[in-house]
């Protein structure tokens, strides 16, 4: 690690990360602007993420080249033609003109709830718009699980039940508790169903938290 002052109030931290397989040593070097205790404390949290791993290696991979590999490799033989063909169809119409160029590894948050505010101003439906959002969420998940990105930016938020029979009654709202299943039970039950003919159906499922009637719902179109 190095904390290195570039002018007021303006650090550059650099946290060595691991070597490439030409051992070339690979660092994450953060510009960082504050003071310099704020800087260091900043440098904490990300040689706490580094070894936690929600750091990962910097490479020049862009989304679009990555998206070419998941629907080629992840998509293509695991799910039906037709779902293959929606899916070439939203990454090439709405996912790859607007994020395509960006590195993967730096994928933001912000940059994807843009891509969904574009589409929406565009016109768009909100089907097509939750579809690609259910679309780009799919990927995502895999390119964390390869560790090719710490988080999921297009992580969607669950939202919890209510308890419809106390409010009925007239008591406080009460949610209810989700019962979400660990990587290992989704890896198992995947497996489980590898040779079902809807096994892409259960993949999407698991990946977008969609609901079985809104995913029957989701197409492809613009």
């Amino acid at each position: 690690m190095a904390l290195t002052n570039r002018g007021k109030n303006v650090w550059m931290i650099r946290v060595f990360l691991a070597r490439d397989e030409d051992g070339k040593r690979l660092f994450l070097n953060e510009t960082f602007h504050g003071n310099k205790a704020d800087a260091k404390a900043r440098e904490g949290k990300l040689l706490g993420d580094r070894q936690s791993g929600a750091v990962v290696r910097p490479t020049k991979e862009t989304v679009r080249s990555y998206l070419d590999t998941w629907l080629d490799v992840d998509v293509k033989g695991s799910a039906t033609a037709r779902t293959e063909d929606d899916y070439r169809a939203i990454c090439r119409r709405y996912i790859v003109p607007a994020l395509g160029g960006k590195r993967l590894a730096k994928l933001t948050r912000t940059d994807v709830k843009r891509l969904y505010a574009d589409m929406r101003e565009r016109g768009l439906s909100s089907r097509t718009i939750q579809y690609a959002r259910a679309v780009l969420h799919s990927a995502l998940a895999e390119a964390v699980e390869d560790g090719k990105h710490a988080t999921n930016p297009a992580a969607m938020k669950r939202r919890t039940k209510k308890n419809r029979q106390q409010q009925e009654n007239g008591d406080p709202k009460v949610e209810q508790e989700l019962h979400v299943w660990d990587a290992a039970q989704a890896q198992a039950f995947l497996a489980g169903v590898e040779n079902d003919p809807h096994h892409a159906f259960w993949r999407l499922l698991l990946h977008t938290g969609l609901r079985g009637g809104g995913a029957v719902a989701l197409r492809c179109t613009s």
